[in-house]
């Protein structure tokens, strides 16, 4: 039986997130009033998204590969084992949002191309061309001290301040993996992507900063604190109507800016502190946080009158169990 994780809220204040991860923190970073809504009510669009459910699937049948490859097996047979997981996976991907729906349905419901991009098909081709593009790889996935290997690694560390309750804040989340260079030694954080634009070095621009790289190369020093964990790599895959197309870049961190990145949390978090305290989430909307990767799922929210966005709000969403990043994988 899974064990059900701990609240991530303070037990002193029901809107105080004591458990944060780059995701949560990210939102709280583009506009406050949105993480509110998000993060701490638990709203969320009740339109499904094709990326994060292609993604997911992609990123769940990786990870057998990965696995499979440790473990001495040949390219085809941990092929097989990726196919056979993300093909399981795809009859219904997301069982407690959208029942019944496969991976197709979710696709289909996008943005126009969706369906070709991010169904079925795509996710089998993208593993079959992975399988080619990486069979020989530079990187081999790290086993940690336990002697697990360094696959969908759940961490939770104290960012050593507290909340005015005594609970530890914590940095959580789930690493893609850790990867050693064969020839090199060094060892990254591994965080797999995929996009349907042209990959290029903008894209990977895009990371240069970016809250999750910068959270995950901390996090990467943390996990293995005697290793020469030096950043991310980024690993790419584009999907397009008939190819993929395949390129990674390493994203190199020191240790000074991971230091810096932690006080800059730390600040942060604390400025979500004072708004759980005051309750003032309205007076820190940010209008610029609507613009931001198309306005994120409340775009529509923050043009309504602060007198009907309640009533908007239980028409137009679906309250569920807040984001809990304790939930370890």
């Amino acid at each position: 039986m899974t064990e059900t994780p701990p609240s991530p809220f303070s037990n002193g204040n029901p809107h105080l997130r004591f458990a944060w991860d780059a995701t949560s923190l990210d939102c709280f970073l583009r506009d406050p009033l949105a993480y509110y809504w998000q993060y701490v009510l638990g709203y969320q669009s009740t339109e499904p998204k094709p990326p994060l459910t292609f993604g997911k699937v992609v990123h769940s049948a990786l990870e057998q590969w990965d696995k499979a490859r440790l473990a001495g097996k040949s390219k085809n047979e941990a092929l097989y084992a990726a196919l056979d997981h993300g093909l399981e996976l795809a009859k219904e991907p997301e069982p407690d949002l959208f029942p019944g729906w496969t991976l197709d349905d979710i696709a289909a419901n996008g943005k126009r191309l969706d369906a070709k991009k991010r169904g079925s098909r795509s996710m089998v081709r993208l593993l079959v061309w992975y399988a080619e593009e990486y069979e020989d790889d530079d990187y081999e996935v790290v086993l940690l001290p336990s002697g697990e290997p360094a696959v969908e690694v759940s961490f939770a560390w104290p960012l050593g301040i507290k909340t005015p309750y005594g609970e530890d804040y914590l940095v959580c989340g789930h690493l893609d993996g850790l990867a050693r260079h064969r020839r090199e030694g060094h060892v990254v954080v591994r965080e797999r992507k995929h996009t349907v634009t042209t990959l290029g070095p903008w894209y990977f621009q895009g990371f240069k900063p970016n809250t999750q790289i910068n959270t995950y190369s901390v996090v990467g020093q943390l996990v293995l604190p005697d290793q020469d964990t030096q950043g991310v790599l980024v690993e790419a895959a584009q999907c397009a109507v008939e190819f993929h197309r395949f390129d990674r870049e390493w994203i190199r961190r020191t240790v000074g800016l991971n230091d810096e990145w932690l006080n800059v949390m730390r600040y942060h978090i604390k400025r979500a502190e004072a708004l759980a305290e005051s309750g003032d989430w309205y007076m820190a909307h940010n209008p610029m946080g609507a613009q931001v990767y198309g306005g994120g799922p409340f775009r529509e929210m923050v043009i309504r009158d602060p007198a009907v966005r309640e009533q908007f709000l239980a028409t137009n969403y679906e309250r569920t169990t807040p984001w809990n990043p304790l939930d370890l994988r």
